[in-house]
């Protein structure tokens, strides 16, 4: 089962380009604790008969993971930063997204929603919501070295 922490990560990369080349990071703008999800949204799958009152169960469906995240500028912004995060974020597609904190677990992200500023003119953050193509963070191949007993020799496998 997958279990989140990216609030407390203070930068990410997105379609392989970094929050801190782009001089912006995570932050958290609520006081308390943080709140992000725990699991993947899930909903049961059962079918009801009509001499039966009790459904019978099909399975688990799980949702993809949905997560609101804020960014804020680190030294301001101005038309032009405004234009090339709004290019960097804004893709057609699901692109890679992982977080300082977890660079092992990768997710495949696009924003979704209306992404929302709040600033002074030339400072401040924005608030934009993420949803994945999969309930799970993927992981890098790991390769391990096997021993093969019978003839002294190291082999890899995937």
């Amino acid at each position: 089962m997958i279990i989140i922490t990216i609030k407390d990560s203070l930068y990410f990369v997105y379609d392989g380009i970094s929050s801190q080349d782009m001089g912006i990071i995570n932050v958290n703008i609520d006081s308390g604790l943080q709140s992000e999800p725990f699991y993947p949204s899930a909903s049961i799958l059962e079918i009801s008969t009509r001499y039966n009152e009790t459904p019978y169960f099909q399975k688990i469906k799980r949702e993809p993971l949905v997560f609101n995240l804020t960014f804020a500028f680190e030294d301001g912004f101005d038309d032009d930063k405004l234009r090339e995060t709004a290019r960097w974020l804004n893709q057609k597609t699901f692109k890679e997204l992982y977080f300082s904190n977890q660079p092992d677990k990768k997710y495949f992200a696009i924003y979704e929603g209306s992404p929302r500023l709040f600033h002074t003119g030339a400072d401040g953050y924005f608030e934009i919501t993420f949803r994945t193509n999969s309930p799970y963070a993927h992981s890098n191949l790991i390769e391990t070295g096997i021993y093969n007993q019978v003839s002294p020799t190291f082999t890899f496998t995937r």
